[in-house]
């Protein structure tokens, strides 16, 4: 399924949200967010070491 099409869909589901609960899936959509984000951040901060062991062994440093 393309990305246009899921957004599709998640828009129409939030369209049927009450109106009371809009700020609760706020919270819930933000904090999931952030907590790709972060995950991302920290593979990406273990993804500038790799390679480094191999280039260790042949004497070269990073």
């Amino acid at each position: 399924m393309d990305s246009s099409n899921i957004r599709t869909k998640i828009l129409a589901e939030i369209g049927l949200i009450p109106e009371e609960k809009l700020d609760d899936l706020y919270n819930l959509i933000h904090f999931f967010r952030l907590g790709v984000q972060n995950y991302q951040a920290q593979v990406d901060q273990i993804m500038e070491f790799a390679g480094c062991w191999d280039e260790m062994l042949f004497g070269n440093i990073c």
